[in-house]
């Protein structure tokens, strides 16, 4: 849906969320600065862990994405 949109429309945070509403992976055709935004980012995730494989490194890194996504527990935790 999004990757055929200009990238006016790419850039509007309130299009790329409706985008992610339907289709996670949606972030990965916006902007790319919203690969880096841990707002939209967590949204995708919610919707679907495995676009954590696409995010920004800072954001992979980052202690509330790793427990969003369970990569962040210790040794014994479920």
């Amino acid at each position: 849906m999004i990757k055929s949109l200009s990238n006016n429309f790419k850039k509007n945070k309130e299009i790329v969320l409706a985008a992610i509403e339907n289709e996670p992976f949606a972030i990965g055709h916006a902007d790319k600065k919203y690969l880096k935004n841990k707002e939209v980012a967590k949204v995708a995730l919610k919707k679907n862990i495995h676009v954590y494989l696409i995010l920004d490194s800072k954001l992979i890194n980052d202690k509330e994405i790793m427990t969003l996504v369970g990569l962040n527990k210790k040794k014994g935790e479920k």
